[in-house]
């Protein structure tokens, strides 16, 4: 049985699996706001023949977004020297001066639902952070998409049960070089773990992006 990798990150193999059949699958964890991983982005080469067809496409923005978010996007990463930095130092402000809540007020219909969680609500839970961190990225010139998907922790035998509960959204940024790293901008207490909190609710509003 050889896997291998088509240029989705979608896994396949060989031959069809038959019952009875086992595999393991063992890849690094690589999550965006360590200072280590900064120096490794910033080594890479930076001769990426991918990157320029998805800045185009990831950096895309709607009109409506005032200029005051702006403003403040460049205030956040004003001491950021790299794109990485810029990335960290985003991540650092929503978790510091936004709260985590399962039950916040829905931004009206008529109202942009990132500047809303911004400047009005200040609360939410995972989808409204990866919103904003995925269009404030986008403002910088980030290559950013939001994603959803299921993050569970693993116990001491090493297995794990995966459930609706344990669903989240996050945002993914490109970086010359390296690809897609993970930025989950949600603030975890220190009695949370990603899979111990319930991520968010099942009426799920809709993101700005995607």
């Amino acid at each position: 049985m050889v896997p291998y990798f088509n240029e989705a990150s979608e896994l396949f193999i060989t031959r069809d699996l038959i019952s009875g059949d086992k595999y393991t699958v063992y890849a690094p964890v690589i999550e965006g706001g360590d200072a280590s991983l900064g120096a490794l982005v910033n080594a890479a080469p930076k001769n990426d023949p991918y990157y320029a067809q998805i800045a185009a496409k990831y950096t895309a923005l709607p009109d409506h977004l005032e200029d005051k978010v702006y403003q403040d996007m460049r205030s956040m990463i004003a001491d950021a020297a790299t794109p990485y930095e810029q990335a960290c130092a985003i991540l650092r402000h929503l978790q510091r001066y936004y709260r985590y809540t399962l039950s916040p007020v829905t931004p009206p219909e008529n109202q942009d639902f990132v500047t809303y969680f911004l400047y009005v609500g200040k609360e939410g839970y995972c989808a409204y952070f990866a919103s904003a961190m995925t269009v404030l990225c986008r403002m910088v010139g980030l290559p950013a998409r939001y994603v959803e998907g299921f993050v569970a922790d693993v116990d001491a035998s090493g297995q794990t049960v995966v459930t609706g509960t344990s669903a989240h959204a996050w945002t993914e940024i490109y970086f010359r070089g390296v690809g897609w790293v993970t930025f989950d901008a949600t603030p975890w207490t220190s009695t949370q773990t990603a899979s111990s909190a319930p991520n968010q609710p099942d009426d799920l509003p809709t993101p700005s992006v995607s």
